[in-house]
C-alpha cells in the first residue's frame, strides 16, 4: 500500500544525516561559529525550488490534469515527511499539533489524487524519494527553538507552493473532481500558511546586544581579541 511504503520510507529518512566533523583551531585565530551547511546555508527558495506553479503554467487540457496530479502527489508527500518530522523532533506543542493536521490532510489528499490518476487510466503515480530526503536532510543539524523556527519556514514555503499550484487548477483543470480539489486544497494550505506565519511571528524576536563594559578606572587597554576567520 502506498501510504503505508510512505512512512516506513519517512522513519527511515529521519535516521539518515550528515554529521558536522569538528573543526580544529588555528593557533592565532580565532574559529567563527558558523551556520549550518544545510538549510540555513540556503534561503528556503533555494532549498525547496519554485514549486509546481511555474512547470505547470504552459500546459492545458489532458496534459495539465496529468501534471497537476503527478506534482501535487510528489508535493504532498514531501509535506507529509516534513511533518512527520515535525511531530518527532518540534518542541512546541502547537507546532506540534499543527503538523499532524497537515500529515493527515496531505495523506488524504493523495488518496483522492491516486484515485483521479486511476480513473485517467494511468495506474501509479510516480514519486522520487530523494526529493523527501532532501527536505528530512535539510534540518537535519538543528534542535531546539532553532529547528522550530525552520521547520516553520520551510513548511510555509511549501504549503505556498501548493497553495499557488492549486489556485492554478481551479480554472485550468478540465477534470471537475479535480478542479473541486483544489479549491479544498488551496483553502487549506492558505489557513495554515496564516497559522505558521502567526507561530513565526510569535517566536522570532530580535535581541539588541547590551553596550559592552567600560575598563575600571585606571587599568590599562583590554588585549584585543584574536580576529576571527570567515565562514567559509
Amino acid at each position: 500500500m502506498q501510504t503505508a511504503s510512505m512512512v516506513f520510507i519517512v522513519l527511515a529518512l529521519a535516521l539518515v544525516g550528515s554529521v558536522a566533523q569538528a573543526q580544529s583551531p588555528a593557533a592565532a585565530t580565532e574559529q567563527p561559529t558558523c551556520p549550518p551547511e544545510t538549510s540555513m546555508g540556503l534561503s528556503v527558495p533555494a532549498l525547496i525550488g519554485a514549486g509546481p506553479a511555474p512547470e505547470l503554467a504552459n500546459l492545458t487540457g489532458a496534459e495539465f490534469d496529468r501534471a497537476y496530479i503527478q506534482k501535487m502527489y510528489q508535493l504532498n508527500t514531501n509535506m507529509a515527511a516534513l511533518a512527520t518530522i515535525g511531530i518527532e523532533q518540534t518542541t512546541d506543542k502547537n507546532l506540534k499539533d499543527l503538523s499532524g493536521k497537515i500529515r493527515y490532510e496531505k495523506t488524504k489528499q493523495n488518496e483522492v489524487y491516486a484515485m483521479l490518476y486511476r480513473d485517467m487510466g494511468l495506474g501509479k503515480i510516480p514519486v522520487d524519494y530523494s526529493k523527501v530526503q532532501t527536505i528530512v536532510d535539510s534540518l537535519v543539524n538543528y534542535t531546539g527553538t532553532d529547528f522550530n523556527v525552520q521547520y516553520a519556514r520551510v513548511m510555509t514555503g511549501l504549503l505556498t507552493q501548493t497553495r499557488d499550484a492549486a489556485q492554478l487548477a481551479m480554472s485550468r483543470a478540465t477534470n471537475p473532481r479535480l478542479r473541486d480539489q483544489a479549491h479544498i486544497e488551496a483553502r487549506a494550505a492558505q489557513n495554515e500558511i496564516n497559522a505558521l506565519q502567526r507561530w513565526i511571528g510569535q517566536e522570532t524576536t530580535f535581541v539588541t546586544p547590551l553596550p559592552a563594559a567600560p575598563a575600571p578606572a585606571g587599568a590599562g587597554p583590554s588585549e584585543p581579541k584574536p580576529a576571527q576567520a570567515p565562514c567559509p
